[in-house]
């Protein structure tokens, strides 16, 4: 594939993932009679300190207190201020331009868009950039050094990174700043914003224990990613202080609803299947939840069904499925802050965040809910 061509497809799905724009959105460049925007004189007056206290609160920047940092960016919010894409770039040598790229196994990554999760953070993502007077676009999951030589952008935001990613090489070797949701493996000084999916699974599976399930199964994931081994992680390390006997499916090779009804399959098929499982992905508990169907199996009765990440299918589901919300809109519009901010300071240190999730009951591990 070509750069162009990894160029288009980025911008397809730049247009693809643009929130429905709300009537104080600006899409269009402004003629400087028309643009009805207050600019930064306006903000510093309203919060009565000077342009350049305003310039460095809202860039993160300069030696200002807390409170006056905190007052400026709610003058700024109220005003419905947005700093110019222009002004920002030609200010700082930017391109105005941030990458954002999803890494999930097998056919899931070519994908990505069908997955609820994914498209709400990049609409969060798309969004929070916007505000902050920059453009993101995805770039293809197979981009390597070739198509990164001449790519326009200030960083990447790569979302649950694979060891050896060819992107972030290439990245890097470009001096390009990185962010990742979730760790990245091969650096792990890598600034990153994730869930805490050990403890997450460790959720999931306390409340099945509490509905009464004796025999929790996990559908299998390959630990390519550090959700795949955080979650893997917490589901062993659960069954070892209960003295449980771990029971997982084999790897599945995509997070599809098809791969989660093969693993649900050879889980109920065993001569001692489980009781409830534990799909660490919605995809998955949907296939579990058709796996149980055509084997005859009522949910929650005979077996209950927990999975991670919730969506408008699992809450649609028959019966609706339980499920863990990651809150992907935070990982979204917090990945690019963070990505924003080390732009702006790139020797200052980035913390880490954790977004906190919930579990969300549904029938499908509860009768009552």
């Amino acid at each position: 594939m070509s750069f162009v061509v990894g160029c288009q497809n980025a911008f397809a799905s730049f247009l693809f993932t643009l929130p429905n724009p709300s009537p104080d959105v600006n899409l269009m460049p402004p003629t400087e009679s028309s643009d009805p925007r207050p600019r930064i004189t306006e903000v510093a007056a309203a919060a009565g300190v000077s342009i350049t206290t305003v310039s460095h609160a809202l860039n993160g920047k300069g030696r200002i207190s807390e409170a006056t940092r905190t007052h400026v960016h709610e003058v700024a919010r109220r005003l419905g201020y947005r700093p110019s894409a222009n002004a920002r770039s030609l200010g700082s040598g930017r391109h105005g331009l941030i990458a954002l790229k999803v890494s999930l196994p097998g056919e899931s990554s070519a994908a990505f868009v069908e997955f609820d999760y994914f498209t709400r953070l990049l609409n969060a993502a798309t969004g929070t950039a916007l505000q902050n007077g920059v453009a993101l676009v995805t770039i293809p999951g197979s981009s390597g050094e070739g198509e990164l030589a001449d790519f326009s952008a200030d960083g990447i935001i790569a979302i649950d990174p694979e060891p050896g990613d060819e992107t972030l090489a290439a990245a890097r070797q470009h001096g390009l700043p990185i962010v990742t949701a979730g760790r990245d493996q091969d650096h792990q000084d890598t600034p990153w914003i994730d869930n805490d999916h050990h403890g997450g699974a460790i959720t999931a599976l306390d409340h099945l224990a509490a509905q009464g399930a004796k025999r929790i199964a996990l559908i299998g994931l390959e630990r390519v990613n550090s959700f795949a081994i955080d979650t893997t992680a917490g589901y062993e390390q659960w069954c070892a202080d209960r003295a449980a006997d771990p029971i997982q499916s084999e790897s599945v090779a995509d997070y599809s609803e098809t791969a989660g009804r093969v693993a649900a399959l050879e889980l109920l098929s065993a001569p001692c299947p489980p009781d409830a499982i534990y799909a660490p992905v919605d995809g998955l508990g949907l296939g579990a939840l058709s796996a149980a169907r055509e084997l005859g199996l009522s949910v929650p009765g005979d077996l209950m069904i927990t999975a991670c990440s919730d969506s408008a299918s699992a809450a649609a589901s028959t019966p609706s499925m339980t499920s863990l919300a990651l809150n992907p809109e935070a990982i979204g519009s917090g990945g690019v802050e963070m990505l924003l901010a080390l732009l702006d300071a790139p020797a200052e240190p980035i913390a880490n965040r954790y977004v906190p999730t919930k579990l969300v009951v549904r029938r499908s591990s509860s009768p009552a809910a």
